[in-house]
């Protein structure tokens, strides 16, 4: 099997139990984020969420869908929770929460490897390709947060780790600035790529005396 290794990360200008609450709204998920196709809890869980199990399937840029269930093992609200996945994915991801001052910053761990037959077998040429379709999902996930919660979506991040027989853009990690997305280290900005570009709708504030980007109104510097 491939196995893939991404942490994701956004930051939010939100209250930490806010974002929490919108992480495990299922009734919305397929709503705010078009890389849900389904989102059906099959398992309630306890009051914590621990033992809650969930039916999902993911669309990334490619015409792929993957079906897999997910059940949390372990939950710490508002900061802390784990899954166990099995499926056409299978493996492990952690939701990290942590809020300093007004902004929420959220980290997803993805520790995962695929069960299909073909999909193991082009791992090593299509590697780059799966991961670009899961930082399309993930970095999107963010974008669909931020809509849902009605607030500005601050810096975000992508990296892949290299997994078994790849090396290559897969440890840099991938930053946004609200307006566009570029490999942090290679010189090359995402924002002249119509795939990789953010669609930014934050309003600029002309009374705010924060050095701004100019297009998107995020703070530089930061």
């Amino acid at each position: 099997m491939a196995d893939y290794h991404y942490v994701s990360s956004w930051q939010l200008q939100a209250p930490i139990e806010q974002v929490w609450a919108a992480l495990n709204d299922l009734e919305h998920l397929p709503t705010r984020y078009r890389g849900v196709q389904e989102a059906r809890e099959l398992v309630p869980g306890d009051a914590r969420g621990v033992g809650r199990r969930v039916r999902y399937v993911i669309k990334g840029r490619l015409p792929l869908r993957l079906a897999f269930e997910a059940t949390t093992t372990r939950s710490a609200p508002p900061q802390d929770q784990e899954l166990q996945a099995e499926g056409e994915l299978a493996g492990t991801g952690r939701w990290l929460l942590d809020q300093h001052g007004e902004v929420t910053t959220v980290r997803y761990h993805w520790d995962v490897r695929t069960t299909r037959p073909w999909m193991n077998l082009l791992a090593p040429l299509a590697r780059p390709i799966f991961t670009w379709n899961s930082r399309g999902v993930l970095l999107e996930a963010g974008e669909g947060l931020a809509r849902f919660l009605g607030v500005p979506l601050g810096a975000a991040e992508f990296t892949a780790h290299p997994g078994r027989g790849h090396s290559g853009w897969a440890g840099r990690p991938w930053r946004s600035w609200g307006c566009g997305w570029w490999a942090a280290g290679s010189g090359r900005s995402g924002m002249a790529d119509p795939v990789l570009r953010s669609q930014c709708r934050q309003r600029r504030d002309p009374d705010d005396a924060v050095d701004r980007h100019p297009r998107c109104g995020v703070e530089l510097g930061a």
